[in-house]
């Protein structure tokens, strides 16, 4: 994801340089100039990922199905993420991963905190209307019972946009 790399930076200075500041307003107006405004992606709604066909390959074990369930108020944002992993029947591993997050947009690479008891991160990137990029780290799984307890950045999983 080498094309993001120079507007997430540029985004991020920009955001940090306007901390703490009010925006400028608009000649006359008393409103924040429309150039200056952060234009906040909308995460809201039901994502989803299905591979029925899923299956262990080599040490690599397959998404079969994920679901992220994500509501928004303005720039806070809160959800439920669950994926299943194509575990063959034989192994003791545990396929399943639960979690929920929270936290605020700054922008179009979000990371949201995990929720106690887990402790960790998800990352959202929305790619599209219709389709998110996810990844997520857990700093605890295995305390927690949790096999797989990473999809790394640089090999997101996909989610697209349920049809409400």
């Amino acid at each position: 994801m080498r094309y993001l790399a120079v507007p997430l930076l540029t985004m991020l200075a920009a955001v940090e340089a306007m901390a703490g500041q009010e925006l400028p307003t608009a000649p006359g107006r008393g409103e924040p100039a429309a150039a200056m405004q952060m234009v906040l992606p909308t995460l809201a709604g039901i994502w989803a990922y299905s591979n029925p066909n899923a299956k262990k390959n080599g040490d690599v074990y397959q998404w079969v199905a994920a679901r992220a369930e994500i509501t928004q108020e303005g720039d806070k944002v809160q959800g439920k993420y669950e994926c299943t992993y194509a575990v063959p029947a034989g192994e003791k591993l545990n396929p399943k991963v639960s979690f929920s997050f929270e936290g605020r947009l700054v922008s179009e690479v979000v990371s949201f905190d995990l929720k106690p008891p887990l402790k960790g991160n998800f990352k959202i990137l929305k790619t599209s209307a219709a389709e998110l990029a996810v990844s997520y780290f857990i700093q605890n799984a295995a305390k927690q019972g949790i096999n797989f307890g990473e999809i790394p950045e640089n090999d997101p999983q996909p989610l697209a946009r349920l049809a409400q």
